[in-house]
């Protein structure tokens, strides 16, 4: 958006807080002055408002491709163009023959690329939002969290029905609002991973010296497999080391994650009486 002769460039991801808690809404952002140049000057040469929708739409409907996709991308964009405001919708590039599109409506098959010739200069090519530390996570969400309201005013609903439309049916009618619905402030690295960890059942009867967490396998968690497993750990008392682990109840799916994790863990000398001892790991989705 303009600001006097400079531009502010905002870069919003409102996503889900992971595949296994869909319905807890992260919201990370980022800003930046652009100095001296105007909303026309990022976009150069890819001016939406060149491109009027019925031109659009005939262009989309003549190089109109079926494809099956599992996760894409549309866009929506809306732009003032003088005194009137113009809304485009842009389908899943997959649906689209652009190659042939650019050759024929260049003008056309470029505006795929606007969202990228604008925050690619702006915040480089890599994507901002992934591959970061937990820190810089924490500081996108406060960004984000500055906007919810904004978000939830309604001021962007057309770009949002614009990018859906077409491409998910049953969201009838698309709003920040109702997306945001669930939405309830920051989630750590850390909350986000707590959520999956299996927990050991009873574990401050225990001392370690030496613990490492089960992971949860991905085809388990695909499948949402929850549910408790009992080890029978073969040890050293003396020295704490287990010898052997092997699974005496749980799903199978879970039972090698488990035996692996506990033939690394050492218990504290002298800690454990005999030998054997049986424990129990559960598995379940938590979402913070």
């Amino acid at each position: 958006m303009a600001d006097g002769p400079d531009s502010i460039v905002r870069y919003i991801r409102v996503a889900p807080m992971s595949v296994d808690c869909s319905r807890r809404t992260v919201v990370q952002a980022a800003e930046v002055r652009v100095r001296n140049a105007s909303p026309a000057q990022l976009v150069k040469s890819n001016n939406p408002c060149a491109v009027r929708p019925a031109d659009l739409n005939a262009a989309l409907k003549k190089y109109k491709w079926k494809a099956s996709v599992f996760e894409t991308i549309s866009f929506g964009v809306v732009v003032r163009c003088g005194a009137s405001s113009v809304t485009l919708e842009l389908p899943m590039a997959e649906k689209v023959q652009l190659d042939r599109m650019q050759q024929d409506r260049p003008e056309i098959a470029r505006l795929w690329s606007l969202a990228a010739d604008i925050t690619d200069p702006v915040f480089g090519s890599k994507d901002i939002f992934h591959d970061r530390t937990e820190e810089d996570d924490v500081v996108l969400q406060r960004a984000g969290e500055k906007l919810i309201a904004e978000l939830s005013s309604g001021r962007f609903d057309a770009g949002l029905a614009a990018a859906v439309k077409g491409n998910v049916g049953t969201w009838r009618s698309p709003s920040f609002r109702s997306l945001l619905e669930d939405y309830r402030g920051p989630v750590s690295a850390s909350e986000a991973n707590a959520s999956i960890t299996p927990q050991l059942v009873n574990a401050q009867t225990y001392r370690f010296s030496s613990f490492v967490a089960p992971k949860y396998p991905p085809i388990a968690r695909s499948a949402r497999v929850q549910g408790r497993v009992e080890l029978q750990l073969t040890l050293e008392p003396a020295t704490g080391e287990v010898l052997n682990a092997l699974a005496v109840s749980g799903s199978g799916l879970l039972a090698k994650s488990v035996i692996e994790a506990a033939k690394q863990w050492r218990f504290a000398p002298d800690s454990v009486e005999s030998g054997s001892l049986n424990v129990t790991l559960e598995f379940a989705i938590r979402c913070p």
